[in-house]
């Protein structure tokens, strides 16, 4: 939006951040508006769940990932619940490491998703006592499988073993994915 196309480090969506926030300001509730009547539409059209991407929560700091991942969340979360109540949200702060602590609690999810950046020993220890967890096996196990795959899958599964877990990849799926690697990982995550 920012930059035309997607970078690697948001750099356009920093600079326009640091040198213009009464714009930035701006555009994060524009997108915020948006969000809310996107995922409300998706609701009404029969959507059990839904889960909010925040793809450069990781890339954030300090004050600005409570202005810019946490407040704008939360104000997504609380209009969802408001219109749609009993409805399960899902949170995803890519990349947010230690930031995932408290999320649950800052923003209102039911679950907050987490990447593989983060061991699942440490998000069980430190993010799911707050609440239910997604994630987080490494989305390369699909590709290269074997061993590697089925003792990861099987290690995440112990780890959130003591609490609500919904298993998923700690990013999506990548197109060299072999189905019968994520067919050896379903079947590792149901104790086969």
């Amino acid at each position: 939006m920012i930059a035309g196309r997607g970078t690697p480090d948001q750099g356009p969506a920093h600079a326009l951040k640091d040198e213009n926030p009464a714009l930035f300001d701006a555009l994060i509730e524009r997108l915020s508006a948006a969000t809310i009547e996107y995922l409300s539409a998706q609701i009404e059209a029969g959507a059990e769940c839904i889960k909010l991407f925040d793809s450069w929560a990781g890339s954030l700091g300090g004050e600005d990932f409570d202005r810019y991942a946490i407040r704008p969340t939360r104000r997504i979360i609380t209009e969802l619940k408001a219109r749609h109540p009993g409805i399960p949200i899902i949170a995803f702060p890519r990349e947010a490491g230690e930031r995932y602590i408290g999320f649950h609690a800052a923003t209102g999810a039911d679950c907050v998703a987490i990447d593989n950046s983060v061991s699942p020993e440490w998000a069980a220890g430190n993010v799911q006592p707050a609440g239910c967890v997604q994630g987080n096996l490494a989305p390369g196990h699909l590709v290269t499988g074997g061993e590697d795959l089925v003792r990861e899958t099987r290690r995440i599964v112990t780890a959130f073993a003591g609490g609500p877990h919904i298993f998923n990849l700690g990013h999506g799926i990548t197109p060299d994915a072999d189905p019968d690697n994520v067919t050896r990982m379903i079947e590792a995550v149901r104790g086969g």
